[in-house]
């Protein structure tokens, strides 16, 4: 069993803003909002242009949360933008943990 830590969640974390953008091309993440969830690290993250404006209108599509990446394997995925606490179970259901 892979036991991923804080640097690789986050270079997983950034890997996926790059292979797989929600919606946006400039994701950044907000590095100092990881949190260990046990199972996974939380990251949040919003578009380089939001954080430049601080205009509302500036940020990342709805429906999409943050990004988690899971410990055992490594894997890094976007969380639904529903209560985190939903969310983690929700996915933490849908991987099998």
């Amino acid at each position: 069993m892979i036991v991923v830590d804080r640097a690789q969640a986050v270079e997983a974390a950034r890997r996926l803003l790059r292979d797989e953008p929600p919606g946006i091309s400039d994701g950044v993440l907000i590095e100092g909002s990881i949190t260990d969830h046990g199972w996974c690290w939380v990251i949040n993250w919003t578009s380089r242009r939001v954080m430049e404006s601080n205009d509302p209108a500036d940020a990342p599509p709805p429906g999409v949360g943050p990004i988690a990446v899971d410990k055992a394997d490594g894997e890094a995925f976007y969380l639904s933008s529903v209560p985190l606490p939903i969310a983690l179970e929700m996915a933490k259901e849908n991987r099998g943990r």
